[in-house]
């Protein structure tokens, strides 16, 4: 017999959805200087070139082509959702030293 889920699973599903997505948008915001909703690669530089990052400006213009779905240049927010998780499991890997509210798996 398998037992039907609780109603706090999806309660919880959801909570953890919305947590993902304000950290999400909390990041967006370091990275997004001007406020204008967009990551050109001057702000995406700015951010991940600095401390000890093993990436190169050519590495930040190359993630920018490589996620920019709509290629108009720059990042909106859909575009750096998965550039963030892409950036995270460098992080998993010790490869990326951006910390983002005081995590230091967030790139």
């Amino acid at each position: 017999m398998v037992a039907a889920p609780s109603v706090a699973e999806p309660v919880a599903a959801e909570l953890a959805a919305k947590e993902v997505e304000r950290r999400l948008r909390k990041a967006f915001a370091v990275f997004d200087v001007d406020g204008d909703g967009s990551l050109t690669v001057a702000e995406l530089k700015a951010v991940l070139l600095r401390g000890s990052s093993p990436l190169t400006e050519e590495d930040v213009e190359d993630l920018v082509e490589e996620f920019d779905a709509n290629v108009d240049g720059v990042l909106g927010f859909d575009e750096f959702a998965p550039l963030w998780e892409f950036l995270n499991m460098d992080a998993v890997r010790g490869t990326c030293g951006i910390e983002v509210d005081d995590n230091p798996m967030a790139c």
